[in-house]
C-alpha cells in the first residue's frame, strides 16, 4: 500500500543504523498518509519532500498492521494525534536533515552523486 515509502524509509533506517548503531522503525502509514499516496502510488521526490518537510515518527506513534483496508490505512489522522505526530516528527527533524537531489541515469552523473554522498560522510 506503500511501496515508495518503504523503500524510502528502509534507506533512511538502515544509514541510521549505520551511523549510530540503534535500530529504528519508522512508521511508513504516516508518510505514506501525510504524501499523498494513492491507489496507483506515489513518487521518490513528492516521500523525500514531505520527510524533509515534517520529518519522521516511530512506528508505534502510527502503527499499522498487516491485515488493514487501504481505507483503514489511509483513514483521516483525527486531529489531536496529528497534532503529537506533527510535534514527534519536528523534534526528529532537530537530529536529523534530509538532503536529496534528482540526478539523472547516466554513468557520469551517478559517479557525481556516489561522490557527493561520500563526502558527506566526512569518514577519515
Amino acid at each position: 500500500m506503500a511501496c515508495v515509502t518503504f523503500s524510502a524509509l528502509n534507506c533512511i533506517e538502515t544509514q541510521e543504523k549505520f551511523l549510530t548503531g540503534r535500530q529504528t522503525n519508522y512508521s511508513d502509514r504516516w508518510i505514506a498518509m501525510i504524501s499523498g499516496t494513492t491507489p496507483k502510488g506515489n513518487y521518490l521526490d513528492k516521500v523525500a519532500e514531505t520527510i524533509r518537510i515534517y520529518g519522521l515518527v516511530k512506528e508505534e506513534s502510527y502503527p499499522s498492521t498487516d491485515n488493514m483496508t487501504w481505507n483503514e490505512y489511509y483513514a483521516p489522522i483525527p486531529n489531536d494525534l496529528m497534532i503529537k505526530l506533527k510535534a514527534e516528527g519536528e523534534d526528529w527533524k532537530t537530529r536529523w536533515d534530509i538532503k536529496y537531489s534528482e540526478a539523472s541515469f547516466s554513468k557520469e552523473s551517478l559517479k557525481q552523486q556516489l561522490l557527493k554522498a561520500l563526502k558527506s560522510l566526512d569518514l577519515p
